[in-house]
């Protein structure tokens, strides 16, 4: 599995994330990709790959808004 320099796994992040917008109602402002990876400790790469993956698999749609901001449709 690929871990990141501060020892993150991939699928760790990847799950975390599954959980955490299984979480959500949608309509729900989601958090910024950059509040997500402080709060797990990970880079901010990786947490944007990751919700790309989770959209690509249909498990999720978030719709951006600019300034408003990014929420979860579903």
């Amino acid at each position: 599995m690929p871990v990141e320099r501060n020892g993150v796994r991939r699928d760790d992040i990847h799950r975390r994330l599954a959980g955490y917008f299984l979480s959500l109602e949608p309509g729900i402002t989601i958090e910024s990709v950059r509040d997500l990876a402080a709060g797990m400790h990970a880079s901010v790469g990786l947490v944007s790959e990751s919700i790309s993956q989770l959209e690509a698999q249909g498990a999720i749609q978030i719709e951006r808004r600019g300034q408003l901001g990014s929420f979860l449709v579903s």
